[in-house]
């Protein structure tokens, strides 16, 4: 039953009918085509290993300033 050419046309149709709202959208790969572009610049960073120098007094405060201004400086992207 499976290679008669009316249950193939049907099988067909039913293909077409259901790939068709994924083939074509405009909108979803104009979508696709914008976050890609975003992903390629968007930093993720969970862990910052800041250098400082032995002679700081005050490492603590120092390290802290800088990782701030590593956060400012990706969010105001």
């Amino acid at each position: 039953m499976d290679t008669t050419s009316s249950f193939l046309n049907e099988l067909r149709s039913y293909r077409d009918r259901l790939a068709k709202p994924h083939l074509g959208n405009s909108a979803a790969e104009d979508f696709m085509k914008q976050e890609y572009e975003r992903m390629k610049t968007e930093l993720h960073a969970f862990l910052l290993l800041i250098r400082l120098d032995q002679s700081f007094s005050c490492r603590y405060s120092v390290a802290y300033n800088k990782i701030m201004d590593i956060r400012n400086k990706n969010t105001e992207r």
